[in-house]
């Protein structure tokens, strides 16, 4: 759905932590905040995803250990997407092999 936007919201607070224009951004800022605090702080941290125009309802996607495990997948997939420096890159626009001079090369 075009026009969303991700917020990751304290029940403690009350308070709105941050927003985002995606999915993959929030989940990125939900494991730095893993890191940084544990998954335990995520008992009291929703993630919410609606509208940018701010009609309609916000509605919740996860939070707490459903919130830990939704990011450590996304975590998951974005490993298995990532390349891996087993995978050719010759069929990439701009990149090319780095090549260490050979003795007399330089």
């Amino acid at each position: 759905m075009n026009g969303e936007i991700w917020e990751l919201w304290s029940t403690r607070t009350g308070n709105l932590m941050e927003e985002f224009a995606t999915e993959a951004a929030a989940l990125a800022a939900v494991a730095e905040i893993i890191t940084a605090f544990g998954p335990a702080y995520l008992d009291a941290v929703v993630l919410f995803r609606g509208p940018i125009s701010g009609e309609g309802d916000r509605q919740p996607v996860a939070s707490g250990v459903a919130l830990v495990a939704l990011t450590r997948q996304e975590q998951t997939n974005a490993e298995r997407s990532a390349p891996t420096s087993m995978q050719s890159t010759d069929d990439e626009p701009g990149t090319r092999a780095l090549h260490a001079p050979a003795h007399g090369d330089d």
